[in-house]
């Protein structure tokens, strides 16, 4: 049993040197460079780099009338990428949304027994005594997935299959709680769309769960981006 991963692995930085050489004056720190970009870009298409209208002269205020107003297409600007583990459940969800760019454990090259597995988080709301007494069963029936795995792996390796077919053929009995190893990337508006429906009270329990990490991490670099996304979770 392993508990879910989120690390942010990389995320856009502006050139401040080049920036100044076009003639805007950056007023942002590096770490910050997503909510810079994102604001340099809209300002580029008035030319408004002197910051006339109080309203919208920081950041802050800027980003938050680009997000009221609807016109996110400045937020493509600048990415992040995060290293995140968690079920193959979880990975049927997050790849809804297309937006997103991923690279996955391949299940026909790595050895099942290498991933370890999650436990459905929902588990924990139950009482103490049947969550327990779940979260046993589980840790049982686990070990007897790996079994069979093994034992197919081995079938099919005796009758002369490479190993990468042979772990093509067995993967077939491995659980949706598997774990799933990924790198995630997208620009700052396809996070955005996929925490307004995943950082969601009817989302699904895991998924619901990594988004709160996920924003974690993207208001370190982007505070302004997601400065409307609530604390909460939508609908509680």
């Amino acid at each position: 049993m392993t508990t879910t991963v989120v690390k942010l692995i990389a995320h856009t930085v502006v050139d401040d040197r080049e920036l100044d050489q076009i003639g805007y004056d950056t007023h942002q720190p590096a770490e910050m460079s997503a909510d810079e970009i994102a604001e340099f870009a809209g300002r580029n298409c008035y030319r408004s780099f002197s910051r006339p209208n109080p309203k919208t002269a920081t950041s802050e205020g800027y980003l938050d009338h680009i997000i009221e107003i609807g016109h996110e297409s400045v937020l493509e600007h600048a990415s992040a990428t995060f290293y995140i583990e968690a079920s193959r459940s979880f990975l049927a969800e997050i790849t809804r949304h297309r937006h997103l760019s991923f690279s996955v454990v391949s299940q026909r090259y790595v050895d099942a027994n290498t991933l370890n597995f999650h436990l459905p988080p929902a588990i924990d709301d139950l009482p103490k005594e049947v969550a327990n007494a779940m979260k046993a069963k589980l840790l049982a029936f686990y070990p007897k997935v790996l079994q069979l795995y093994n034992e197919m792996v081995e079938v099919y390796d005796a009758h002369g299959l490479p190993r990468k077919q042979a772990r093509e053929a067995a993967r077939c009995v491995l659980p949706n709680m598997t774990s799933s190893p990924m790198v995630v990337t997208a620009n700052h508006r396809a996070w955005r769309y996929m925490l307004k429906n995943r950082w969601h009270a009817s989302a699904d329990r895991e998924i619901r769960q990594v988004a709160g990490q996920l924003l974690t991490e993207l208001r370190r670099v982007a505070p302004n981006t997601y400065q409307d996304i609530p604390e909460v979770p939508y609908g509680l």
